[in-house]
């Protein structure tokens, strides 16, 4: 059997070291290979020959209108990122949710708590699963900073929830920045980029925790910035590695 990333770029990935260690584990001889795909329109065609797929940026969204089903979840989060072919028909599944939800388990963060904060930079395929998590959970207190902002992208992310504030992301230094949680789900600061961090330690003094989903580095310029102000901070190696292992239950039922 046959399985495959597709995305762009790559250089970063670990995804092919994790799957292929579960299938290792797990006594399956299986391939996984990993894709940098500039036009995903060209390409669909060849991923039907593989007997399922992961999907990352920035084709979480993108894909959807590939496919032939898609699970609720991945539906209400408007992202996909594994797909099983069952009988020639591709059905897209979004398991970063139960990545996502099993690494603040794992990390003992508690978003349960009284006029819990949260803010996220970036609002691509995994910002959209975090939001929804968020909203699915009564976590309602949320600030997001995307880039590019236009009247569009508000009202799509209005349409979550009214009253998620949303601002541009270059303001960002400008705001008092008070939350339990900041989570960054931006490619700054991953390889090969690894000086580069969105926010720096003067404005992170009134952060609990930082939760950077980016993996590789597994220690981010922004989680050194966190340490520096003292918080909490972790990376996304785990996340990642729940989602793989959701990702395979998926494939293999």
């Amino acid at each position: 059997m046959r399985f495959c990333l597709i995305g762009y770029p790559l250089r970063h990935t670990l995804s092919d070291k994790i799957h292929e260690s579960l299938f290792k584990a797990s006594g399956r001889d299986f391939v996984y290979k990993i894709y940098e795909v500039k036009n995903l329109d060209k390409q669909i065609k060849n991923l039907r020959d593989y007997n399922g797929f992961n999907i990352t940026s920035p084709y979480k969204t993108e894909i959807i209108k590939y496919l032939d089903d898609i699970d609720e979840v991945a539906r209400r989060c408007n992202s996909v990122n594994t797909v099983l072919n069952k009988n020639k028909k591709l059905i897209g599944y979004n398991t970063d949710i139960i990545g996502f939800e099993n690494s603040l388990k794992f990390h003992n963060i508690d978003i349960f708590k009284k006029n819990y904060k949260v803010c996220i930079i970036g609002f691509g395929g995994v910002a959209r699963t975090i939001l929804y998590y968020f909203l699915n959970n009564n976590i309602n207190n949320i600030n997001i900073f995307i880039r590019n902002i236009s009247e569009q992208k508000i009202n799509l992310i209005k349409n979550y929830n009214k009253n998620i504030l949303v601002e541009d992301i270059n303001k960002i230094k400008n705001y008092n920045l008070d939350y339990d949680l900041l989570i960054n789900a931006t490619p700054v600061g991953a390889f090969p980029d690894i000086k580069n961090s969105i926010l720096t330690s003067e404005v992170l003094k009134n952060i609990d925790c930082i939760y950077d989903l980016i993996y590789n580095p597994l220690v981010t310029e922004l989680m050194k910035q966190g340490i520096k102000a003292g918080c909490r901070v972790f990376n996304g190696e785990n996340m990642l590695m729940w989602q793989a292992i959701e990702a395979q239950k998926r494939w293999f039922s």
